[in-house]
């Protein structure tokens, strides 16, 4: 090895896109991450659900995480840590799901039928959808009070390629219809 050859590593805390859909299990597994991302309490399990209810209030927030009284109190300033992991996490089951989306169809295992492969394509797109919905329902004024031309939150449909993209803001109107 000399000075000028380029050392190559391969990430060993995740798996290559081509590793990852070399076969059947190895791209289910890519949607059971989805899931499992889709449960963390930062997205379907807890804390935006939470959310409405202390503002609604429904239910009283009693502790004391700053975070969480900005929420309640309507407070809420740019560097919240609770509503930086909801989008940074929602984004992360929307980025796996668009991967299963677009490489699910092009794994070469022939014990991979194509009902499965139509099944786990419906899954993440459903998983897509209803992050987009909740996120939209959350940054968007609501459809009686707008018309559905607010502005909601960005639609990304395509996984995401290492070319570092800033997608503007789709209306609700359109993250309705996406959905």
């Amino acid at each position: 090895m000399t000075c000028s050859d380029r050392l190559e590593l391969v990430p060993e805390d995740a798996l290559t896109l081509d590793v990852a859909f070399s076969n059947k299990e190895l791209a289910l597994g890519v949607l059971t991450g989805a899931y499992g991302t889709a449960q963390s309490s930062s997205v379907l399990n807890g804390v935006p659900q939470l959310m409405g209810e202390w503002q609604a209030d429904n239910v009283d927030f009693v502790g004391s995480f700053p975070s969480f009284n900005e929420i309640k109190f309507y407070s809420t300033l740019a560097t919240n840590a609770e509503v930086n992991n909801i989008w940074g996490s929602s984004y992360g089951v929307i980025g796996s799901a668009n991967l299963v989306i677009k490489y699910v169809p092009l794994v070469e295992d022939p014990d991979f039928t194509v009902e499965e492969r139509d099944n786990a394509i419906a899954q993440a797109k459903f998983l897509r959808a209803l992050i987009h919905f909740q996120m939209a329902n959350w940054w968007a004024q609501p459809i009686q009070l707008s018309g559905g031309t607010d502005l909601a939150v960005p639609l990304v449909l395509e996984p995401f390629d290492d070319e570092i993209q800033f997608p503007s803001r789709a209306s609700l109107n359109e993250v309705y219809a996406q959905v």
